[in-house]
């Protein structure tokens, strides 16, 4: 059975990305970018068991904040 777009999101965990701060011009690269990325997560899941956070972990040069 096909599942609506939104359906799918009131059952599952979802993640956006929902701002993008760099650079300042064209074709060079900044020196920092900042992303904020929105989990939506479901009762039945837990903010520390789900895989993006298992991936950021993993990569020393990003820095993380859980708001």
């Amino acid at each position: 059975m096909a599942v609506s777009n939104a359906a799918n999101a009131m059952i599952r965990t979802t993640t956006s990305i929902s701002l993008i701060q760099g650079g300042t011009k064209l074709n060079v690269l900044p020196n920092k970018v900042v992303a904020s990325i929105d989990h939506r997560v479901i009762p039945t899941d837990t903010v520390e068991g789900k895989s993006v956070l298992i991936f950021l972990r993993r990569h020393k040069k990003l820095t993380f904040f859980l708001l």
